[in-house]
C-alpha cells in the first residue's frame, strides 16, 4: 500500500507530528524550572512533580487510553486526546499558583495517554509490509529529535520573554499546534471503524494504575528520599500487584468477560520478550541526556545553547538513520536491530573512554561526532524493534499492545534516570573538573549496560527462535 495513494504519506507525517508534540512536552519543560520557581517560590519538591506528575499520569493511564482507543475508534478518540492535551496546556500556561500548573500537568499527561497509543496504533492499522517499517522508522526519527529541540526551544522562549510571560509559552504553543493538528487529521484521516465488541475492566485499570505507580513513584522519588526502606517495599509490592492483574484477566478470559490486557497478548512469548527489550533499550538514553547536560552546564560552563548543540548530532544521528530505514529494508528487521545496538555501544564506548580527558569547549567537536555514532546506531535499531514488536498482532489489539509498548519504554526511561542519576551524583562529593569527569564516566557505565544487557537479550532470544538472519 504506497503512501502516494488516500493521502496516506500526509497522515503518517501528521501522526508523527502528534507525537512529536507529546514526547517535546516531556522535555521542553526541564530548562524552564529555576524560571517557575522564581514565579512561585515553590521548591525542588513541587518542581520536581512538574515533571514527575506528567510521567506518571502518562505511563498509569496508557493502557486505559490504547483500550479507549480500540473500543471507539483510535481516530476519534486521538482527537478528543488532542482536546484534552490542549486544555491542560492552557490551563499550566495562564496558571497562577503552583497547584494549578501541577493540576494542568496531570490533565496533560492525561492527554497524552490518549493521544499517543492511537498514534502508534493508526499507523498499524493503516499501512502494511514496507510501508508500516517506514512508518515506525519516521516515528523513531520525531522521537529523537524531539527528544533533544525540546530543551533548546524551550531555553529560547524562555530566553524570549514573548510579550513578558517568561516561561509561559513552553505551554501556550500547545494549544495552536494541537488545533492545528487537529484539523489537519480531521480531514485527512482515513475512518477507522470502532469495535464495540471491546468492553473495559475497570478492576484491571484500578490494579494496574496501582502497579504501575508503585513502580514508577520509587524510581522517580527514590534518590530524592534517599532510599528509605518503604521506596523499596513499593517495588516488592508491585510484584504480587501485577500477579494479581494477570490472575484477574486469566479469570475474565475463562468467563468471556472484558480484558484490560487480553490474555492471548499476556500469552504471547514473543510480544512480552519485545516489551522487556524495549523497556531495556529505552533505559540507556533519557539518563545520559539528564547526565551530559548537567556535566557539560554545571561542569564546564557550557551555555543551555552550547549543551543543545553538542547533544544535538545524536538526534542527527537517529534522523539519518530513520531517513535511511527504507533502503535497508531487505536485511533482515533483527540483523539490523543487533547492527544498531553495536553501533550505539561502538558510539558510546568510544566517548566513554574519551570522557576523562574532556578539556571543555576544545573538545565539543569529538564529543558531537562520537554521539552521531551512537545515534545512527540507535535510529537504526527503533523502527524495526517497534515493527516487529506488533507484527502480528491484530487489528482489535493494536491500540492496547501500542499502550503497552508505551509503558514498558517509559517504566525503562525512568528506570535509566533513576540508576544513572543515582550513579552521576554519587560521585560528586566534591566539585572538581575530574570528578566531573568521573562522575560523567561512571553514569555512562550504567547507560552501556543497559545496551549490553538489551543486546544480549535480543542475541540470545533471536537465536533461541532461530530466526536472526531470516
Amino acid at each position: 500500500m504506497s503512501f502516494d495513494h488516500d493521502g496516506r504519506r500526509l497522515v503518517l507525517f501528521l501522526l508523527a507530528g502528534v507525537n512529536f508534540l507529546i514526547t517535546l512536552d516531556i522535555t521542553i519543560i526541564n530548562v524552564a524550572l529555576p524560571a517557575i520557581d522564581a514565579t512561585f517560590q515553590a521548591g525542588g519538591v513541587a518542581l520536581q512533580w512538574l515533571v514527575s506528575g506528567y510521567i506518571l499520569t502518562y505511563a498509569i493511564c496508557l493502557l486505559s487510553g490504547g483500550r479507549v482507543g480500540d473500543r471507539f475508534g483510535a481516530d476519534r478518540v486521538l482527537i478528543y486526546g488532542l482536546v484534552v492535551f490542549a486544555v491542560g496546556s492552557a490551563l499550566c500556561g495562564f496558571a497562577l499558583t503552583m497547584p494549578v500548573l501541577q493540576a494542568g500537568r496531570v490533565v496533560q499527561g492525561v492527554g497524552a495517554a490518549l493521544v499517543s497509543p492511537q498514534a502508534m496504533a493508526l499507523a498499524h492499522r493503516i499501512f502494511q509490509g514496507r510501508a508500516r517499517a517506514t512508518a515506525f522508522a519516521v516515528f523513531g526519527l520525531v522521537a529523537g529529535l524531539a527528544s533533544v529541540l525540546g530543551p533548546l526551544v524551550g531555553g529560547w522562549l524562555v530566553d524570549q520573554n514573548l510579550a513578558g510571560l517568561g516561561w509561559r509559552p513552553i505551554f501556550l504553543i500547545n494549544p495552536p499546534l494541537a488545533l492545528l493538528l487537529m484539523v489537519l487529521l480531521w480531514r485527512s484521516m482515513p475512518p477507522v471503524v470502532a469495535m464495540p465488541s471491546v468492553h473495559f475492566d475497570p478492576v484491571a485499570v484500578i490494579l494496574a494504575a496501582i502497579g504501575v505507580f508503585l513502580c514508577l513513584f520509587p524510581l522517580i522519588e527514590g534518590r530524592v528520599y534517599g532510599w528509605p526502606f518503604w521506596i523499596w517495599g513499593m517495588l516488592v509490592i508491585a510484584v504480587p500487584v501485577f500477579a494479581a492483574l494477570i490472575g484477574w484477566e486469566h479469570r475474565q478470559m475463562t468467563q468471556n468477560k472484558a480484558q484490560l490486557v487480553p490474555v492471548i497478548l499476556i500469552s504471547a512469548k514473543g510480544f512480552w520478550v519485545f516489551c522487556l527489550a524495549i523497556g531495556l533499550f529505552f533505559a540507556g538514553l533519557p539518563g545520559f541526556f539528564m547526565m551530559l547536560s548537567i556535566f557539560l552546564q554545571t561542569g564546564f560552563g557550557f551555555t543551555p545553547l552550547q549543551s543543545g548543540l553538542t547533544s544535538f548530532p545524536l538526534s542527527l544521528g537517529i534522523i539519518i538513520a530513520s531517513i535511511l530505514a527504507p533502503m535497508m529494508q531487505q536485511v533482515s528487521p533483527r540483523l539490523r536491530i543487533v547492527a544498531g545496538a553495536l553501533i550505539t555501544l561502538v558510539g558510546l564506548g568510544a566517548l566513554r573512554v574519551f570522557v576523562p580527558a574532556f578539556a571543555g569547549l576544545t573538545d565539543q567537536g569529538c564529543v558531537m561526532a562520537l554521539l552521531l555514532v551512537a545515534g545512527l546506531g540507535f535510529g537504526t535499531v527503533i523502527g524495526p524493534l517497534f515493527h516487529l514488536a506488533l507484527d502480528g498482532i491484530g487489528q482489535e489489539q493494536a491500540g492496547i499492545a501500542s499502550a503497552l509498548l508505551q509503558t514498558f519504554q517509559q517504566l525503562g526511561g525512568v528506570l535509566g534516570v533513576a540508576l544513572t542519576g543515582s550513579v552521576f551524583f554519587a560521585r560528586l562529593t566534591h566539585i572538581t573538573d575530574n570528578n566531573w569527569r568521573m562522575s560523567l564516566a561512571s553514569g555512562l557505565s550504567v547507560t552501556l549496560g543497559f545496551f549490553t544487557v538489551f543486546l544480549l537479550f535480543f542475541v540470545l532470544w533471536s537465536t533461541r527462535q532461530k530466526v536472526i538472519s531470516q
